[in-house]
């Protein structure tokens, strides 16, 4: 936890420069811009966890298949 924390710490006080002269409404537009693309890096991860869930389920029903033969 400390590692991640200091990390953290450390991104911020680096990306502090990239803030300076900016306006609210320019930061809460970077904050919508971020929170578009974590929303849609959630929805891709979601679905690919949807198909490998899927793909395991068919393995799981073929291998129920060949055992009874």
């Amino acid at each position: 936890l400390r590692k991640t924390i200091l990390r953290a710490h450390r991104q911020a006080w680096c990306w502090q420069d990239e803030y300076q002269g900016l306006t609210l409404a320019d930061i809460r537009c970077l904050e919508d811009e971020t929170q578009r693309e974590l929303n849609k890096r959630m929805a891709q991860f979601q679905n690919e966890n949807i198909q490998l869930s899927l793909t395991n389920s068919n393995c799981d029903n073929n291998n129920d298949t060949n055992k009874t033969s």
